[in-house]
This record gives structure tokens, sequence and C-alpha cells, in this order.
């Protein structure tokens, strides 16, 4: 898209310096019919079309300047005669394919609306809440839509130091690219949308760095439908909800994708978001309901420094690469699933979990008798049904015990015929009496301790596996 706004910028755009430089007139004017091609005009509001403003734009309450020209009003050509609108008449401001060299400022109190469509701003573009954003009245809305920015930067040092409550004019920014997105050291007292996804709009924004820092959003904040490239959130509270729905983070500014020092009081949703680094919450607060539906975490999620007051809903979570998880934090997400009866997922991470026990046991530098007495049981149970999640595997190994058995008591190699074979299933049986297996009580007491565990360890697993079966034929009826 921006490709082609470049072509036609190099070969369809007219500078303004060009438009204004033809009028051959100074200050206080009119500007006139010959340039509508340009600025054309509707009902109470102004349209610039195909425009480089390599000159500033100022439209205030006390004067509206393009260029050198302190325009009073603007000329249109109706079917009859011409017509003068007057500059105070003004309510609406488009702009479509248009690039901007200096940041446009707009803050005349009639302006309600004012639309930017295919727009390019260059140059490093400070303070737009400073500029465009500033509300100056309650109705002032904003669009940018499919625009690119080299940077879009909101707040400064100053803005929160003295508690500003900066209140913001309703704005959506709906897809486009922006290179350098900032919202540092300011408390926002509006809703926020960036991107909001809804009927209108389905297009996706690109943000190549994102970056909150030191931020208080006191309303709701939405960031839907982004491909950051790279983000950075620390210190920022989001006093109500928070939602990242259909965002895909691809790495954090060192590798892995970390949220730092959050408050979140209301609803935190990661619905369908998408992280192709480690997710890490440090130092986070979940006051409110949280929720991954659907999300994809390609190398695994954090929740060691992460302090949660409600339930957290994994439903649907897809972690392509566990590796480098933590016991706690698969802890943390059995314990969530289990609290929403979602029993089946549990039974998952609760396998995750034991089997990051006994990575932890066996890679721990200091051991002691406790830590091989738990090392010991976390091997045996990952052996011998990978931690309750196959029921083959005990399965597998009673015909084993059953072999084994049978050599040590009778002497017999394997063979096909069948008294080997009732010998072995002899073995394999709980129900085997003593006086049967001419041996003494010691390997009669070690068969039957093996045994038991393994059929333990099977009725576990087949009991899961039957559950999950069950609830799937259930909703196909």
């Amino acid at each position: 898209m921006f490709n082609e706004l470049e072509i036609i910028n190099k070969r369809l755009l007219t500078s303004l310096k060009e438009i204004l430089g033809n009028s051959g007139q100074s200050n206080n004017n009119l500007l006139l019919t010959k340039y509508s091609s340009y600025i054309r005009n509707t009902i109470e509001g102004i349209r610039f079309s195909n425009i480089t403003f390599d000159e500033h734009f100022i439209f205030t309450d006390d004067k509206f300047e393009l260029g050198h020209l302190n325009l009073q009003g603007i000329e249109r050509k109706s079917i009859s005669k011409i017509e003068t609108i007057k500059i105070s008449d003004i309510k609406r401001i488009y702009f479509d394919n248009c690039t901007f060299n200096f940041i446009p400022i707009i803050k005349q109190k009639n302006v309600w609306l004012i639309e930017f469509n295919e727009c390019i701003f260059n140059d490093s573009f400070e303070q737009f809440h400073k500029t465009l954003l500033t509300s100056t009245r309650d109705e002032k809305k904003l669009y940018f839509n499919n625009c690119k920015f080299n940077d879009f930067t909101i707040g400064d040092i100053s803005d929160i130091r003295y508690n500003l409550d900066t209140k913001l004019s309703y704005f959506e920014i709906n897809g486009g690219i922006i290179d350098n997105f900032k919202i540092q050291n300011i408390e926002i007292a509006s809703k926020f949308y960036i991107n909001k996804q809804y009927d209108g709009n389905d297009k996706q924004l690109i943000i190549k760095n994102l970056e909150f820092n030191q931020v208080i959003f006191k309303e709701n904040f939405k960031l839907h439908n982004c491909d950051i490239l790279q983000c950075y959130i620390k210190d920022t509270d989001f006093e109500k909800h928070a939602d990242f729905f259909m965002s895909s983070f691809n790495k954090g500014k060192e590798k892995n994708m970390e949220f730092k020092a959050i408050n979140f009081k209301g609803l935190a949703l990661f619905g369908d978001t998408q992280f192709s680094e480690k997710l890490v919450f440090r130092y986070v607060t979940f006051e409110g309901y949280v929720h991954f539906r659907r999300s994809v975490l390609k190398k695994g999620i954090n929740l060691d420094y992460s302090n949660i007051q409600n339930e957290i809903n994994f439903y649907g979570i897809n972690i392509l690469d566990n590796s480098s998880m933590t016991k706690e934090s698969f802890r943390i997400i059995k314990y969530h699933l289990e609290k929403i009866g979602n029993k089946i997922e549990a039974n998952k991470y609760h396998s995750l979990e034991l089997n990051q026990n006994r990575k932890d046991i066996c890679s721990n530098d200091k051991m002691n008798f406790d830590l091989i007495q738990r090392g010991i049981v976390a091997v045996l149970h990952k052996v011998s049904s990978n931690h309750s999640q196959s029921w083959f595997l005990p399965l597998f190994w009673i015909f084993i015990v059953g072999i084994v058995f049978n050599y040590f008591i009778n002497n017999e190699l394997l063979s096909l015929n069948y008294e080997y074979l009732k010998d072995i299933v002899k073995y394999m049986s709980l129900l085997t009496k003593l006086e049967d297996y001419r041996c003494d009580n010691f390997l009669f007491l070690i068969n039957k301790v093996i045994l038991g565990y393994l059929y333990y360890q099977f009725l576990v697993s087949i009991r899961k596996d039957t559950r999950k079966w069950w609830k799937i034929l259930l909703r196909k009826q």
C-alpha cells in the first residue's frame, strides 16, 4: 500500500508551496477556486487531496495558516455563483493521500471531525496529544485510516509529574504502519483504542516498535489486530479493562516478551494473541479476570512473579515449546484450568508440572536423601506412565514383568507356545495366589508391589482418557 503511495507522491502529489506560491498573495486571503482540484469544500468542511505539506498547517481559534498564508475564507463554486466559506464555519477537515513534513496543529474549537486517509507523516512528530489529540470539545473525533507514521509519541516527563489527567479527543487508528509508537510519563484520562476491530474495520496495523513506560490508562484500553515487531511495556497501570485481541508480539526489548511492573485492575484480555518469544509477566498484578483463549505461546509463558487475584481462563491455549517453562508456571495453569472445571487440560499441565519437577531434581547440584527419594519417584512415574498421560506404558511394563518373573522362577526363555503364555499371564495377574508362584515369599511380594503400582498407573491413565472421550461423545450428541 505505502509503496503505491510513494509512487503517487512522486508523480501526482503537489506541494503546498507550489499551490500557495502561485496565488501571488500574502496575508488575510481567500483561497481561490482555481486551487479546488487540491482543496475542495464540503458542507461545513474542507478536503485536502494529493498535497505534500512541506510548510506548516496551523488551525486554531485565532488563525488558519497554510504555509505563508493567513486565510480568512475559502471560495466555493456552486452551480450558479461563487460563494465564500468562512474559516470560523469549518467544522470538518479531511486529508486524502497527503504527506506531512511538519505535524499539523489543529486546535480550533469548532472543528469536531478530522480524518486522515492513506496519509504519510514524516520526521519525528512528537507530542500528538498537544497538537492533534488535544480535547477541544467533547465530541471531537479523529480518524487515521491506513496512514504511515515515523513516530507517534504521546507524553513527556512533565505530564505525569504534575498529574495532568490528559483528556484526549476520541480517535481511532485503523490499519497502516507506525515505525515508533511511544507513550511515556503520562496519565491518560480518556479511552484509548488502537485499531479497534468492529464491523467496519478488519485491517491489521503494523507497529515496528511499541513502548509504554510510566503510563496510567484511566479508562478502557484496546490494542487490536496489531503486528508488533518489538515491544517494551513497563511501569504501566491499566485501571479499567485492557484488551490485546488478535495482536501478535514478535519479540521484546531483550528477546523475551516481558510485561514488567504492570497493574491490570480490570479485565486483562489476550484472546487470539500470538507471542513468538517467551511471554514473561514480571512483578505483574492481575486484580480482575484474565483470559488467554486460543492464544499461541510459541515459547511458553512465565507466571512465577505474577500476583493473580482472580481466575485465568487458559481454554484453547497452544504452547508450542514448553522446554523453558518453570514448574510454578505449569502449576498455575493447571490450578486455573481445574478452577473453571477443565479437568482434561488440567491433567495435561499436571503431567508437565511433574515432568519439570523431575528435571529440576535431576539437575540439582546439592543432592540429599530427600531429593534422591523424590527423584526416584519422579523417574518411576515418568517411565511407567509418562505422568499418567499414557495408558499403553503401564500395560507394556506389566507384560515385561510377566516375562521377567517367568524367567527368574521357571528359567524359561521367550517362546510362543501356549504353556509359556499361560505362565506369563500368571505373573501378570494380581489375583494369582502364592502357591501358584512356586517361589519364595520375597519374590511374590516384589511381584505384587510392582504389579499393584503399574495397575494403579493404568487405571489413572485410562480414567483420564475415558473421561476425555466420554466428553467428546457428549459434545457430538
